[in-house]
C-alpha cells in the first residue's frame, strides 16, 4: 500500500468487526452500533406503516360514512318522491269523487225537474178533470131542467085534455065542449111519470157513459205521450221494498 493510498483511508478507533470510526464522508451517526440502529429504523417504518393503516382506515370510515349519507340522502328522495305520488292520486281521487258528487247533482236536479214536470201534468189534467166533471154536471142540471119543463108541459096538456073530457061528461045533454077527448085515470097518469122518468135515467145514463169513454181515451193518449207506444209499460219503482 502507498502512502497516498494510506492517506486517504479512514483511521480506526476500534476494529471488532461490528464498530467503526467514520471518516469525514461518513453519514451514519458513528457514536451508535449498527444493530440499534436498524432497530430504530425498523420500529419508525413500522409506526409509519399503523400511522398510514390508521389513516387509511380513517378514510375508509369516512367513505362509508358518506356512502351512508348518500344512501340515506336517496331514501329521503325516493320517501318524498312516494309521498309527493300519494298526494298526487289523493288530489286525483278527490276531483273523481268531485266530478262524481257534481254528476249525481245533475241527475237529481234532472230528476226534480221531471218531477215537477210530471207533477204539474197531473195537476192540470186534474184540473181538466175537474172543468169537464163541472161542465157535465152544469150539462145535466141544464138537461134536467129542460126535461122538466118538457114533463110539466106535457103534464098541463094531459090535464087539459082530461078537464075537457070531463066537463062533456058532466054537462049531460047539453052538449059541452070537448066531448071528444078519451078521459084517463089517475093511476094511468102516474105510471106515465114513472115511464118518462125512466127514459131520463137512461139518457142520462148514456149521456156519461159516453163522458166517461172520452175521459179514458184522453188519458190513453196523454200515457202514449209520456212511456212512447200503449203497450210500453211505464219505469218500474225498483225502490220498493220487498218486506
Amino acid at each position: 500500500m502507498t502512502a497516498f493510498e494510506c492517506s486517504r483511508t479512514p483511521p480506526l478507533s476500534r476494529v471488532d468487526g461490528l464498530e467503526f470510526t467514520g471518516g469525514p464522508n461518513a453519514s451514519r451517526d458513528v457514536s451508535k452500533p449498527v444493530t440499534q440502529e436498524f432497530e430504530e429504523s425498523g420500529e419508525r417504518e413500522e409506526e409509519e406503516e399503523e400511522e398510514e393503516e390508521e389513516e387509511e382506515k380513517e378514510e375508509e370510515e369516512e367513505e362509508e360514512e358518506e356512502e351512508e349519507e348518500e344512501e340515506e340522502e336517496e331514501e329521503e328522495e325516493e320517501e318524498e318522491e312516494e309521498e309527493e305520488e300519494e298526494e298526487e292520486e289523493e288530489e286525483e281521487e278527490e276531483e273523481e269523487e268531485e266530478e262524481e258528487e257534481e254528476e249525481e247533482e245533475g241527475e237529481e236536479e234532472e230528476e226534480e225537474e221531471k218531477e215537477k214536470e210530471e207533477n204539474e201534468e197531473e195537476e192540470e189534467e186534474e184540473e181538466e178533470e175537474e172543468e169537464e166533471e163541472e161542465e157535465e154536471e152544469e150539462e145535466d142540471a141544464e138537461e134536467e131542467e129542460e126535461e122538466d119543463g118538457e114533463e110539466e108541459e106535457e103534464e098541463e096538456e094531459e090535464e087539459e085534455e082530461g078537464g075537457g073530457g070531463g066537463g062533456g061528461g058532466g054537462g049531460g045533454g047539453g052538449g059541452g065542449g070537448e066531448g071528444e077527448h078519451e078521459w084517463v085515470s089517475p093511476t094511468a097518469k102516474i105510471w106515465k111519470k114513472k115511464k118518462r122518468r125512466k127514459r131520463k135515467r137512461k139518457k142520462r145514463k148514456k149521456r156519461k157513459r159516453k163522458k166517461r169513454k172520452k175521459r179514458k181515451k184522453k188519458k190513453k193518449k196523454k200515457k202514449k205521450k209520456h212511456y212512447g207506444r200503449s203497450w210500453q209499460a211505464p219505469p218500474f219503482p225498483w225502490n220498493i221494498s220487498w218486506d
